[in-house]
């Protein structure tokens, strides 16, 4: 386990700490522990969103390149081709 020291700036918010962190049944530890893991996570969860997007961002392009037909244009040779009965 590592220490961490910190300096308030108002000496009433350590008093005030403790009191959320009894009436949470924890401790002010626990809480700023609690409170820098959601920042660790927040961080890491950005980064996987970004990867998600990405990846996502590739595999419809890959969609794109195996699923497209050619569309429009000219498909026949002339125009009694085109109208030509069996």
């Amino acid at each position: 386990m590592t220490s961490l020291t910190i300096q308030l700036q108002d000496d009433s918010l350590l008093e005030k700490a403790a009191r959320v962190a009894h009436a949470q049944k924890t401790s002010v530890d626990a809480m700023i522990g609690g409170f820098l893991a959601s920042l660790t996570d927040t961080s890491t969860s950005e980064e996987s969103e970004v990867a998600r997007r990405q990846r996502l961002v590739e595999e419809l392009e890959e969609s794109f390149r195996t699923l497209s037909r050619p569309m429009g244009g000219k498909g026949y040779v002339n125009r009694d081709e085109l109208y030509e009965r069996t």
